[in-house]
């Protein structure tokens, strides 16, 4: 490689790092207050009306302090990791998955998901899987 091929390397080096810093950022919509003391608020989160997706999304900043409602992470497929959808069930800050009748698992795209499992029991009590 020469010393051109090395200079049009570390340029495109360079591109990419620059591209990715600006993207890493915290950015809020326009017009709308983007801190909270030393908070940042990125949208789709927001302070005030029209600065956030929706209700869930919705900050208060009381004294400095971030604060926010629970977020029911089952009404936005973006922020679970369920399998199934309607499988997702909102807890305080947090949500879990399950399986439906006759699965196994633990309902997660990133865990073991849900597994048929059916058991047929026929005369005599033997079982077949």
């Amino acid at each position: 490689m020469g010393l051109r091929g090395m200079l049009v390397h570390i340029t495109t080096i360079a591109v990419i790092i620059t591209i990715s810093n600006v993207a890493a950022k915290c950015v809020a919509k326009p017009d709308c207050r983007n801190k909270c003391g030393d908070v940042e608020i990125p949208f789709p989160f927001g302070l005030t009306k029209g600065c956030y997706r929706d209700d869930d999304f919705h900050i208060t900043c009381d004294n400095h302090v971030a604060k926010t409602s629970d977020i029911n992470e089952c009404e936005h497929p973006d922020l679970n990791n369920c399998t199934i959808a309607k499988n997702c069930v909102n807890t305080k800050g947090n949500y879990t998955c399950h399986c439906p009748k006759w699965n196994k698992g633990d309902g997660r795209k990133d865990g073991e998901g849900c597994v048929a499992e059916l058991v047929i029991e026929i005369a005599g009590g033997k079982k077949i899987y």
